[in-house]
């Protein structure tokens, strides 16, 4: 019987198995793959949806929106040593806005959070806080033209700015040495509600002694406005307070008396203006 021929492949190799071929389409995917990966030109905002790190002003009609089970929905980072900030918002109501127990909160080795804006460089809304603050200075404000911090409220039982301090220093402190530390002022009620002590740091006492009928009271800033008030402090018949003598170059005044007392006499004195 006659030999059967042997079909061979163009090439002149044999015949390849089912195999054979598959391996070589697998392998010839796997290629073509890397390639593409390789080449691939990243992904633009607004296109795709995707987020491109290092691209500045992404572009889209919707909301771009993080939600997790964690500690924190964003966070950022900067390590630029100049003005930046790990997270920056602009927007035309605002630049930055949260809800939540705490809606937004920041660290920095400045400013936790720092905001400008045309009316509000910051805005917080909230029961019982709109803002809150808590470091060496818990809320800090300067204004340019205008007040630094500014309060405000209609309810009768509350307070535009209200300060609490639990230790032994001030609820509220107004400083400022070339003009007023704390300015009160009312066109229809009360301009200064005082409940407790009044401490003021130009009144005192002074001894007039038995045979002398005045004392002089040294440094205490004076005005050509100032009223000095004094009062004697015990009762000896028929001795009394004539007068006092300011003089305001000197920074002192002088309490005279009608007449020298027989006992030491101390008078209490107080400067207003």
């Amino acid at each position: 019987m006659a030999e059967q021929s042997k079909e061979t492949a163009p090439d002149g190799r044999g015949k390849r198995s089912r195999r054979e071929i598959l391996a070589g389409a697998a392998g010839a995917l796997g290629v073509i793959a890397a390639q593409t990966v390789g080449r691939a030109a990243p992904a633009q905002a607004g296109v795709d949806g995707d987020v491109v790190l290092g691209v500045d002003n992404q572009a889209t009609s919707g909301i771009t929106g993080v939600s997790t089970t964690g500690s924190w929905g964003l966070h950022g980072k900067s390590s630029y040593m100049g003005v930046g900030g790990g997270v920056y918002g602009e927007g035309g109501t605002y630049g930055l806005y949260g809800v939540g127990s705490t809606g937004v909160h920041g660290e920095g080795s400045t400013y936790g959070v720092g905001g400008s804006g045309g009316t509000y460089g910051v805005y917080g809304y909230g029961h019982p806080y709109g803002v809150y603050g808590i470091g060496e200075t818990g809320v800090y404000g300067v204004g340019y033209g205008g007040n630094g911090v500014f309060g405000q409220s209609a309810d009768s039982t509350t307070s535009g700015v209200y300060g609490q301090h639990d230790g032994t220093a001030w609820g509220v402190r107004g400083t400022a040495p070339n003009g007023i530390g704390v300015f009160a002022e009312s066109s229809g009620s009360i301009a200064l509600l005082v409940e407790g002590k009044a401490v003021f740091s130009r009144s005192g006492k002074a001894t007039v002694k038995a045979g002398n009928s005045q004392v002089v009271v040294q440094n205490v800033a004076l005005t050509s406005g100032s009223l000095v008030l004094a009062t004697l402090q015990q009762v000896q018949a028929e001795v009394y307070v004539a007068g006092v003598v300011p003089s305001v170059a000197n920074s002192r005044f002088t309490i005279r008396l009608n007449q020298a007392p027989t006992v030491n006499l101390k008078v209490a004195w107080f400067v207003v203006n």
